[in-house]
């Protein structure tokens, strides 16, 4: 069920004003991060990642909605980070998980769940994919869902340059 605004004004308030923050613009960002957390249930860390952003942004200068909206909320962090993440492989893995993003994207752009054994399956290093797809989870990339993975966001598909290039050639 989806978080109460009580609940995400004291996500958002209670750190700021335990630590005497100023926050400038707040109901907007309440706004935003009610509607993530209530379409879907996995989405807490990366509310918690786009808000630790969000006061590194802002300095000691009052937290502002003029921050929040710049580095463009919950997806433009998400974004960032994935290319931090994905950056962080080795070169060989690269390939690996680019590979993965893709099965779990539909043609048309849909998120899809695909069985990790699925996954692991067609791989010709199951142990490396293992390994990958474990660090994808662990960096809030990938959700796991028993068997099944999914990425962690659907403004991945479309609003993150590297998967939606990857799709571009793909299709080609």
């Amino acid at each position: 069920s989806p978080l109460g605004a009580s609940v995400v004004d004291d996500i958002v308030l209670g750190p700021a004003l335990a630590m005497g923050r100023e926050i400038v613009g707040a109901d907007a960002i309440i706004e935003e991060l009610q509607a993530e957390l209530g379409a879907d249930g996995t989405r807490l860390g990366l509310v918690s990642l786009a808000l630790e952003e969000w006061w590194d942004g802002c300095g000691d200068e009052p937290l502002s909605a003029e921050v929040w909206r710049r580095g463009e909320g919950v997806v433009g962090c998400l974004r960032r980070h994935a290319d931090h993440v994905l950056g962080a492989l080795g070169a060989d893995a690269r390939p690996l998980a680019d590979a993965v993003l893709l099965r779990l994207v539909s043609v048309e752009g849909q998120l899809l769940e695909v069985g990790q054994d699925d996954l692991l399956a067609t791989s010709e290093a199951p142990g490396r994919l293992q390994d990958l797809l474990d660090q994808l989870v662990a960096a809030r990339l990938l959700v796991r869902s028993g068997d099944g993975l999914r990425l962690s966001h659907p403004g991945l598909v479309d609003r993150w340059p590297r998967l939606r290039d990857l799709r571009l050639h793909d299709m080609d």
